[in-house]
């Protein structure tokens, strides 16, 4: 780390100034001016120390002749099976997994180890938990020449042009004011992203501390030993213990496991000597139904403290007992989903208790939920007795959202608010993936609308008392150059609608028009110019959530499919409906009429639909009368006279595209194409899997349709988010038969025309809860004994 902080110096020294800076591990007579990089004989001749620079503090000193950038430059240590995991290959992990077993004895636990290699950059050769004390030098040092890295690559760099460089007048010592400062997702670890990447995160200043994180108690319960040995470890459900669901759901009333849990925390506490560790529940509530969890339920503390009691009690009961042994390590939990209540069966938790608050910034900018989450604070704040005892866990995800999520202004209030009690931040940035930010790929569009809020918490986590506007109006005229004046009106307006901007036709068209403004201004070839295009490229789904406001749909039916994330694997698609899966989900419902509505024909079409994060499954039974005939003799694929008979069709409007189109006959022929407009695309494949079985009088068709968010690839699959709320699709199902000659539809929705295709008339479709059912749930008084 230390030679990186000064190949970075020498770098971004030349860029500056075009001198190359040469760098040596002993000291010349020849230059006049020395800068010291890290701890050194030099600098321990000096009386220049790091001690006492912790979480990535440092010194920056000068004299006549020298420059003094100082930090603590230890490489993590890892103790402890696997502990050259950080530079191996995944799938070496079983010698680790060997090793730790014959340690402890058995095969009931997880070997801790097993993931450092996602810590690891193999081509800059740090871990993401190296001590980088005098990087942070460095980087403050060019931050003060005027040096800003605002984007990850070049794209994002903002460097002055100088021919000299005085040596500063310098004496500090420059401390975090929260030493956890972390984003993670899957392209914020260091071995799964490039080395682009990988630098931006450090020079932004993120890293120093490290608290272990969620779900510890998958160590414990995850693996087939511990299923096998010891099924009372694991919640009851309709008289069976669930060790399959989500990996097995944990019994927190279950002695031997909390006993074997502490057994595990102090193992993992003297093999890998690590300061703190998780035993938070597995992801997801279930109820277990067993005697001993009878009564432990807290459902006067509602929704979001149904479990707290529990949750804590277990928690806390862990910590005293390792409190006896390893009294300076500590004990995490995130108050998370239904336990993010503080409990009322504890006044004070056990000193080595560390809580790891779900926090939920981005929607502090409604006052309400803001008062909710300040109030939890002060709650668990009351119980805990160290000094700064938790850390908040937050999500800064904004691949949901149809309209950019810019929210300068909240983040930069809440980080005040949390200094000095808060020991730092967890924050998940999972819209932006790995492929995104691979060598040769151009800069990935998601991080256009992130990038400001990152920066600032990332700003803010070492100084959260500075100002937020000043930091803000330097950003637009660096960034932006000649149209800082636009870009600036562009982003105050998002902040200041956030809360309507993904509601009103209005705002998105002034937004919309904002950002125009700004990229004429700019200039196409310029870096101004290419940066705001990138903005301008990320709000497609903005331009496509205009389209569909500017149709009137307020009295579509809603097309809400059951959601199935953890069975999307069983499924076979093969035409049988009357397997467990399709069983288990509601019941089918049937077509109406298409034109006349209310009206439900006398020979009916059901259908049912699942959904998980990356398919939709439609099933439809169509019944027949006697003398239907459906046979065809169509031998291609995406002959347009398949619309000439009997088929089911299957159009979707998505957040990304106008609609697709999916028609299918009893024969099993296929069209498939994308309309926007008077166009149809047919070169567009959907590879969706479907089947079909005929029995007499019904056939019944199965399909799986895959679909991508930001897909790379318009000619296959959908491309499309997840459907929400905020930003659903619009679907509807048809089927039409050839009766005595004649074509008959029926729908999910009634369009008043011999047509399925009446985008107006499209089904809102969404998953979860809408805004006013969570609204609702939200405002709603919890009942005492009510579950």
């Amino acid at each position: 780390m230390q030679k990186l902080a000064a190949e970075e110096l020498q770098y971004f020294i030349q860029k500056i100034t075009g001198a190359s800076l040469a760098i040596h591990s002993t000291v010349t007579e020849d230059e006049n001016v020395k800068i010291y990089v890290g701890k050194s004989q030099y600098t321990d001749a000096m009386n220049y120390s790091d001690k006492g620079l912790e979480y990535d503090a440092y010194r920056m000193i000068s004299g006549d002749n020298y420059l003094v950038l100082l930090g603590n430059d230890d490489d993590a240590s890892f103790t402890g099976p696997g502990d050259d995991m950080y530079k191996r290959n995944p799938n070496s992990a079983k010698e680790a997994v060997e090793e730790w077993d014959k340690l402890v004895g058995h095969s009931r636990w997880k070997c801790p180890a097993i993931a450092r290699y996602k810590g690891y950059c193999k081509e800059l050769k740090v871990r993401y938990g190296d001590h980088r004390g005098s990087l942070m030098a460095v980087y403050d040092f060019l931050r003060s020449l005027g040096a800003r890295w605002y984007f990850s690559g070049e794209f994002g760099e903002v460097l002055p042009e100088t021919q000299s460089i005085a040596l500063p007048q310098v004496e500090k010592e420059i401390h975090p004011d929260f030493p956890l400062r972390r984003f993670t997702g899957a392209a914020y670890k260091f071995g799964k992203t490039n080395k682009r990447h990988a630098l931006w995160i450090m020079r932004l200043g993120l890293g120093g501390a490290k608290v272990s994180g969620v779900h510890g108690i998958n160590y414990v319960i995850h693996r087939d030993q511990t299923r096998k040995e010891h099924p009372d470890w694991y919640v009851l459900r309709n008289g069976k213990r669930d060790t399959v669901s989500g990996g097995g759901k944990p019994c927190l009333s279950s002695k031997g496991l909390l006993e074997d849990n502490i057994d595990f925390v102090r193992t993992y506490f003297d093999v890998y000597d690590r300061r703190s560790v998780s035993v938070m529940p597995t992801d997801g509530f279930v109820m277990c139904e067993c005697e001993l969890c009878k009564g432990k339920y807290s459902p006067e503390l509602g929704p979001r403290g149904v479990q707290s009691n529990l949750v804590w009690d277990y928690v806390n009961n862990v910590a005293k007992e390792v409190y006896k042994t390893h009294p300076d390590r500590r004990i995490v939990c995130a108050s998370y989903g239904s336990y993010s209540v503080p409990p009322t069966n504890i006044d004070h938790f056990s000193p080595n208790v560390y809580v790891m608050m779900n926090n939920g910034r981005l929607a502090f900018v409604d006052p309400e939920i803001r008062e909710i989450a300040v109030n939890r604070r002060k709650e668990f704040l009351k119980k805990v007795s160290s000094k700064r005892p938790f850390s908040t866990h937050d999500n800064y995800s904004v691949g949901a959202s149809a309209v950019p999520i810019y929210r300068p202004h909240t983040i930069a209030e809440d980080v005040r608010s949390l200094k000095g009690i808060c020991f730092g931040e967890y924050i998940e940035e999972n819209s932006l993936r790995p492929h995104e930010v691979r060598y040769g790929q151009p800069e990935p569009v998601k991080l256009a609308v992130n990038h400001l809020n990152i920066y600032v918490t990332a700003r803010f986590w070492w100084d959260a008392d500075q100002d937020i506007d000043a930091l803000l109006n330097e950003y637009y005229r660096k960034y932006y150059g000649p149209a800082e004046k636009e870009m600036k009106a562009f982003f105050e307006y998002c902040e200041a609608n956030t809360r309507t901007l993904g509601k009103s036709k209005e705002q998105i068209e002034k937004m919309l028009e904002l950002i125009g403004i700004a990229e004429k201004k700019a200039g196409e070839k310029s870096i101004y110019g290419r940066r705001i295009a990138l903005v301008v490229k990320s709000l497609e789904a903005s331009r496509n959530l205009l389209r569909q406001l500017s149709i009137d749909r307020s009295d579509v039916p809603i097309f809400r499919p059951q959601r199935i994330d953890r069975n999307d694997s069983k499924i076979t698609i093969d035409g049988n409906l009357d397997e467990p899966y399709w069983k288990r989900f509601r019941s089918f419902e049937q077509l109406e009429d298409s034109v006349a509505k209310g009206k439900k024909p006398k020979t009916q079409t059901l259908f049912k639909s699942l959904m998980s994060h990356s398919n939709l499954y439609i099933a439809v039974v169509c019944e027949q009368e006697a003398s239907e005939k459906t046979e065809r003799t169509i031998q291609k694929k995406d002959d347009p006279s398949i619309w000439d008979g009997e088929y089911v069709d299957i159009l979707i409007e998505t957040d990304a595209y106008a609609y697709y189109r999916i028609s299918v006959s009893p024969d099993g022929n296929i069209v498939d194409l994308k309309v926007n407009g008077e166009d149809q695309d047919f070169r567009w494949d959907s590879q969706a899997e479907y089947a079909i079985q005929r029995a007499e009088n019904k056939w019944t068709f199965e399909i799986k349709i895959p679909f991508i968010n930001n897909n790379d690839d318009p000619n296959h699959k959908l491309d499309g988010r997840y459907p929400s709320d905020s930003m659903p699709w619009f679907v509807n199902v048809g089927r039409q038969r050839i009766v005595d000659g004649k074509r008959v539809l029926c729908s999910l929705s009634y369009t008043g025309k011999d047509t399925f295709q009446v985008i107006e008339r499209f089904a809102r479709c969404f998953m979860g809860k809408s805004r006013a059912e969570r609204e609702a749930k939200r405002k709603a008084k919890p009942v005492a004994g009510k579950k």
